[in-house]
């Protein structure tokens, strides 16, 4: 979102990183670095190795050489149509929530 608003400053994600997946998430999103501290006092140290060859493997399954190949990809700015996106995590989010929500939601929309 920063990104999008052209202001220049580092983002470090703390939140929910438990997996190489949730690090690749956050580096595409623009950040700068990612803190682990939770998931390893939770698994200890040693998770790190498994963290860092889910990143290594994807990244050679995309053919990235550095994470600067992809850091930021998924920026706001770097989104043709971010309407499509905003409409998308909407759909996302509520589909994922109880049922009566949905209803309740459907109904006032008509």
């Amino acid at each position: 979102m920063a990104g999008a608003l052209n202001i220049k400053i580092d983002i470090s994600a703390s939140t929910g990183v438990r997996r190489g997946a949730d690090v690749i998430r956050y580096l595409l999103a623009g950040a700068n670095t990612v803190q682990v501290c939770s998931v390893l006092y939770e698994k200890g140290i040693s998770h790190l190795k498994e963290m860092n060859a889910e990143l290594a493997e994807w990244m050679t399954k995309n053919d990235f050489k550095g994470i600067s190949d992809f850091r930021g990809r998924l920026n706001y700015e770097n989104i043709e149509k971010p309407s499509i996106f905003e409409r998308s995590q909407f759909i996302i989010y509520f589909s994922s929530q109880d049922n009566k929500l949905v209803n309740q939601l459907l109904f006032l929309l008509g």
